[in-house]
């Protein structure tokens, strides 16, 4: 069985603090109660660096305002009323709606989820694509 797989995401963020702090694995080992491999599972599945903090910009729709938005559409609303609720334009809850699902399917939880895989899905380098910026970076480089 795989170390730190029982660790409880308080214990993993006290953890991962801890390491910042400068603290030694065997210091932190025992002032959590746990053993110094499982520290160090924690701290490889991290890299030692604490998670990422990803602020959600407030021009992307919350969950909250999916689940309005789901709401509204099985009440039978408009996508203009339920986007003047929101406060949003109707045609953001229209392209909402359009990519996830339509009308009868949507589901707030998939649109969520949909949403934050295509937010974090990887992206070529620009250098990797484009052949003649690549060459003429390589030739000023040089």
């Amino acid at each position: 069985m795989a170390r730190g797989l029982f660790v409880r995401a308080e214990e993993r963020e006290e953890i991962r603090r801890r390491i910042v702090a400068g603290e030694q694995r065997s210091e932190i080992a025992s002032a959590l109660g746990r053993s110094i491999g499982t520290v160090g599972s924690v701290i490889r599945q991290a890299s030692g660096r604490p998670p990422r903090r990803v602020q959600r910009s407030p021009r992307r729709l919350s969950l909250a305002e999916r689940e309005e938005i789901s709401r509204g559409l099985q009440a039978g609303e408009s996508l203009r009323m339920i986007g003047r609720r929101l406060g949003r334009a109707a045609s953001t809850v229209s392209r909402e709606v359009a990519n996830h699902g339509r009308r009868p399917a949507y589901r707030a939880w998939r649109a969520e989820r949909m949403a934050v895989q295509a937010a974090r899905r990887l992206k070529p380098a620009k250098l990797a694509t484009n052949h003649y910026l690549r060459a003429v970076v390589e030739a000023l480089l040089a």
